[in-house]
């Protein structure tokens, strides 16, 4: 798993986390948990102190299609 820094196209620069999952059966709880848990505190603390704004993508099981993915998501943060 990674943590990616991006800079959108007015150069404000974000945080993206990729999670590279397989067939983990607690995959969607976890997924759930950063996406509704997570995320949401971190980001609600943004302004406070500074930080970038955190996004989530995950790529699971078959990640031929990475590159395509990864530009998607990160076109549209």
């Amino acid at each position: 798993d990674f943590i990616i820094r991006v800079k959108n196209a007015k150069g404000i620069e974000k945080n993206l986390i990729l999670e590279i999952s397989g067939m983990s059966k607690d995959k969607a709880e976890k997924k759930w948990f950063v996406v509704n848990r997570w995320l949401p505190a971190v980001n609600a603390l943004k302004d406070k102190y500074d930080y970038p704004e955190w996004h989530f993508i995950e790529v699971a099981n078959d990640i031929r299609n990475i590159k395509n993915q990864l530009t998607q998501k990160i076109q549209s943060i």
